[in-house]
């Protein structure tokens, strides 16, 4: 398609816009390509998504009520997991 890499976020930041107030929750899972070429997931900022563009079409939108931030990878402790991509969402907003 000639959008490279970041399609899906696009592709996602228009249908946000075209669903608008009914989407009260947003989904957010971050990802990082290893040396391998495979995809993992990674901690929410951490990744090679471009969230802040995606959080301002976000509340601009839909004004969600919650963000569900999903991680997968268990590489390291959960709770500090959660704190680092805290941290980052708070970083991005």
């Amino acid at each position: 398609s000639g959008l490279g890499k970041y399609a899906y976020i696009l592709v996602t930041s228009e249908y946000l816009q075209k669903i608008g107030k009914r989407c009260p929750l947003v989904h957010l899972k971050d990802m990082c390509i290893k040396d391998d070429g495979t995809k993992e997931c990674s901690i929410f900022g951490d990744g090679i998504l471009d969230y802040k563009k995606f959080i301002a079409v976000a509340e601009e939108y839909c004004a969600p009520e919650w963000y569900v931030v999903e991680w997968e990878a268990f590489d390291m402790d959960c709770i500090e997991a959660v704190k680092a991509s805290y941290d980052n969402y708070i970083k991005i907003i």
